[in-house]
């Protein structure tokens, strides 16, 4: 039943969309199930946190590259179909994906078969290479991000990478207080190191998350503070597991701590399939 129906009617979302129930709530801000009056169908509205958009300035200039992200399309990528303001709020309209979290997967799990893994890792990378051709990058990669919409045969299918263009929003209003943009655990080297990202960032973030789903735990994960983690990416190896020589091989250069020689998105994903058969 929709809300024209004689549904449940939520708060008013500019003049096309009505806000009907919290989904998901996160650093960010919370994801409503919203009402899209015109397109008589469901979206997700992410309204992100007032401290995020309190300055105009940023709030411009991410309103500037809202054309970015609306033209991101590929079926690895969770469609941006809006951006509402009003005032000082911002909330983006989104593909609505009915379907658990790659993090609530992995919670129920702990780990995940590497065929699984090597198949979520492979499609994530289809999507970041086909954002980095757009000159886009996502720079907060992690499981949190990855949604898995149901109705799919395939995981690979399945997968839906998500909140685009909103790092860039955190990164203007907090890079200046941390020093830092990112989840510490999945944040590359040269980050830490010269404050610099570029898209062989992303594709270590991915090999983090493989990490992770392969072991149960990020490779340099423990207690401290983010530059102590931050350290750590910096001067240590990543724990060996006992899994295929050739994946660990591919898991290994994407883990580089130098960004030149890990492979492109496209090639990493393309070098993962292919070890689908080991």
């Amino acid at each position: 039943m929709t809300p024209t129906d004689g549904g449940p009617s939520g708060k008013a979302l500019g003049s096309r969309y009505e806000l009907i129930e919290v989904i998901g709530a996160g650093a960010m801000g919370k994801v409503w199930r919203a009402w899209d009056r015109t397109d008589q169908t469901y979206r997700a509205a992410k309204a992100l946190r007032s401290e995020l958009t309190a300055d105009h300035e940023i709030l411009t200039r991410f309103i500037q590259e809202r054309s970015i992200l609306l033209g991101l399309r590929h079926p690895n990528i969770v469609d941006v179909y809006d951006l509402v303001v009003e005032g000082d709020n911002l909330a983006i309209v989104m593909e609505l994906v009915e379907g658990p979290g790659l993090r609530g997967l992995m919670r129920e799990n702990g780990t995940l078969p590497p065929v699984t893994a090597l198949q979520v890792a492979a499609a994530v990378l289809d999507a970041l290479a086909a954002a980095h051709a757009a000159g886009t990058l996502h720079r907060d990669v992690k499981p949190d991000n990855i949604l898995l919409a149901s109705g799919h045969e395939s995981i690979a299918d399945a997968v839906k990478l998500t909140d685009f263009g909103i790092a860039r929003l955190a990164q203007e209003s907090t890079v200046q207080a941390t020093g830092l943009l990112g989840t510490p655990s999945y944040m590359p080297p040269e980050l830490f190191e010269r404050g610099i990202t570029s898209a062989a960032s992303d594709v270590y973030a991915v090999g983090i998350m493989l990490y992770e789903m392969l072991a149960g735990r990020t490779p340099f994960a423990g207690s401290g503070t983010a530059h102590t983690i931050g350290f750590r990416h910096l001067t240590a190896l990543p724990p060996h597991l006992d899994i295929d020589p050739l994946v660990w091989s591919a898991l290994e250069t994407m883990l580089d701590k130098d960004p030149r020689k890990r492979l492109s998105a496209a090639a990493t994903a393309a070098q993962l399939r292919d070890l689908l058969p080991t």
